[in-house]
């Protein structure tokens, strides 16, 4: 010890080492919560495309969703007349486990002349064939593509366009090859 250093200071060889390593460890600190909001900001960022990717995801959980029918129905009324297919815009989305049915049952729905939108995945499972459903401006156009499945139910949201979700489940096994009375 030199007379310079004061009362209680010891150098230890001209080694900082205990600095060294505060350093180090506010770096690796910093860094760390560099990388923990860089990661919080892509997961917001990844949720929001996700939320604006899927406009309509269904019906609202306080609004009450009305059963209309079960197909087929009785004879067609007199004044009913089906919208063509390519008018008919549909999202179908797979309920089940089985990869790839939402795809396929897409597949099906084009090659009968409708506009298939999207294909994806459910949120919940749905019981029997299909579930069709839609806003009340689609009403007609959700009869004509629940016309093609047996056994297809009809549910009545309140969306306002007239998109129509398919809902695949467990039950399915194929289309019709002609529509059942869609009216």
């Amino acid at each position: 010890m030199s007379m310079l250093t004061p009362r209680g200071f010891e150098i230890h060889g001209g080694s900082h080492r205990p600095a060294r390593l505060r350093k180090r460890r506010r770096r690796v600190r910093l860094l760390l919560t560099v990388a923990l909001a860089a990661a919080v900001v892509a997961g917001g960022w990844y949720a929001w495309g996700r939320w604006l990717a899927d406009p309509d995801p269904g019906p609202v959980a306080s609004a009450p969703v009305t059963t209309v029918a079960t197909l087929p129905s009785p004879t067609p009324g007199p004044s009913c007349t089906p919208p063509a297919p390519r008018t008919v815009r549909v999202r179908v989305l797979n309920s089940t486990p089985k990869a790839g049915l939402a795809a396929a049952v897409g597949r099906a729905y084009r090659s009968r002349g409708f506009t298939v939108a999207s294909v994806g995945n459910s949120t919940g499972p749905v019981g029997g064939t299909v579930v069709v459903r839609s806003g009340p401006k689609g009403a007609a156009a959700a009869r004509e593509v629940a016309a093609w499945v047996p056994g297809a139910r009809l549910v009545t949201d309140r969306r306002a366009g007239t998109t129509v979700d398919v809902v695949v489940g467990s039950a399915y096994s194929r289309m019709r090859t002609s529509p059942a009375a869609a009216c």
